[in-house]
């Protein structure tokens, strides 16, 4: 029988990544697309919440800025894919 030794094992071997409870559906691009909408004032709150398919509890928190996180990483991609072409015309 093998005999586990923490004490030589490397910090990351030691970590169980589990996910910290019920995995969300709410993506950064999803989050972005809110914010714009939101920011455009044509639409009501309720068909907002209708057209991305959130609950109100989520898009108020979106609202309120719960979620910047995912709007700063949303904006990190789309700086990151941006892309300027020169063209002769």
């Amino acid at each position: 029988m093998k005999q586990l030794d923490i004490f030589t094992l490397q910090e990351s071997e030691l970590k169980i990544k589990l996910p910290p409870g019920r995995p969300t559906l709410l993506t950064s691009d999803l989050v972005l697309l809110i914010i714009e909408d939101i920011k455009k004032k044509k639409m009501s709150n309720i068909a907002i919440m209708q057209k991305h398919n959130v609950k109100q509890r989520t898009f108020y928190r979106i609202r309120k800025g719960d979620y910047s996180h995912l709007l700063q990483e949303a904006i990190e991609i789309s700086v990151d894919n941006f892309s300027l072409q020169l063209t002769d015309e």
